[in-house]
């Protein structure tokens, strides 16, 4: 999908879709948000139209099927077992820069003690409004130059919001 978004982009006036994708945000600027939220300075890095791609993705024909699968309990509806075969294809279909994918780490969804490892490769993280106390909010820090093969190993890096 990012693909997609990305060939969108190619032909858009970016400078009309960040402006008009801040007004729809209620934020003052596209600069302002990319700097809050992506903590990105400059228009010359390239992570610097990730929420333009982000946004755009919502639109493309198969994003029902991703929202479904990162934020649903999958495990419950269909078992666990069925789930791990189920993420195990999904990772497959969805390398970055060739790189093979072996975990999904996901939220939006209301998770006891802030996180639970599901499957063994999907890391379900609750910042807050869905941990179970909210207090037991949690974020994630973690080296991404080194390579993650079980969501087990990325455990060690939660941080708790409060």
């Amino acid at each position: 999908m990012r693909d997609w978004a990305d060939a969108q982009l190619a032909d858009a006036d970016r400078a009309e879709l960040r402006s008009g994708y801040a007004r729809l945000s209620g934020e003052a600027s596209y600069k302002t948000m990319v700097r809050r939220y992506l903590a990105v300075a400059r228009a010359s890095d390239p992570r610097y139209d990730d929420l333009l791609r982000g946004f755009m993705v919502t639109a493309h024909a198969d994003f029902a099927i991703l929202r479904a699968a990162l934020f649903a309990r999958c495990e419950h509806e269909e078992g666990e077992a069925a789930y791990a075969a189920q993420l195990a294809s999904a990772l497959e279909q969805l390398p970055i820069d060739t790189m093979p994918q072996r975990v999904l780490v996901a939220g939006h969804i209301a998770t006891p003690g802030g996180h639970a490892v599901v499957a063994g490769r999907h890391l379900r993280l609750s910042s807050a409004a869905h941990a179970r106390p909210r207090a037991a909010g949690q974020y994630l820090l973690f080296d991404a130059a080194r390579s993650v093969g079980r969501a087990e190993e990325l455990c060690a890096g939660l941080q708790s919001v409060f």
